[in-house]
């Protein structure tokens, strides 16, 4: 009869080390320096572009599979924000999406915007923020980071996502 205990440990204790091998083998590159310093290059890029282009969505998709989509919309005195993003290949676990989704408010938000996070259940990762039309006239993109800085503001944005409010969409 313990054979058969023994038999069953040993066959989850597989199974999990199977998951976890293939769970770090999937969503490890997202976390190399270079691609988070790719990312944060790609979404001053996005911000720029979306500022510059209004309601024609801002595209781009990392070497790791991240797609981001990015808009500006004028509405009366005001102007809405928003950005998209999820991995191509899969679900977007809410700890990878969430992490990403933070470094790209504290790279495009300005001081004192008001941010509403989503996830879809399409695992879409969503942030909208709206500013006021002087604010977003005066709002430009931020000093590119150094090495050391993309690691810090990484950091910071997981820290961050422990504790935001996030909604459920059907986006």
């Amino acid at each position: 009869m313990n054979w058969i205990v023994l038999a069953i440990v040993a066959i989850a204790c597989l199974g999990l080390f199977a998951l976890y091998r293939r769970a770090r083998t999937r969503y490890a590159p997202l976390f190399v320096l270079e691609h988070l310093e790719e990312y944060v290059t790609a979404v001053d890029a996005l911000g720029a572009e979306g500022r510059a282009q209004g309601p024609e969505p801002a595209t781009h998709t990392t070497s790791a599979k991240l797609a981001l989509i990015y808009t500006v919309e004028p509405g009366g005195d005001e102007v809405v924000h928003h950005l998209s993003l999820r991995l191509l290949d899969g679900p977007t676990p809410h700890s990878v999406g969430m992490r990403f989704l933070m470094m790209a408010v504290e790279r495009l938000t300005a001081d004192g915007a008001t941010v509403g996070l989503a996830v879809s259940a399409a695992t879409v990762h969503h942030a909208e923020w709206t500013l006021t039309g002087a604010c977003h006239a005066a709002f430009e993109t931020k000093a590119p980071l150094d090495r050391r800085a993309v690691g810090g503001l990484f950091l910071a944005a997981t820290d961050r996502a422990k504790h935001v409010p996030v909604t459920r969409a059907d986006k």
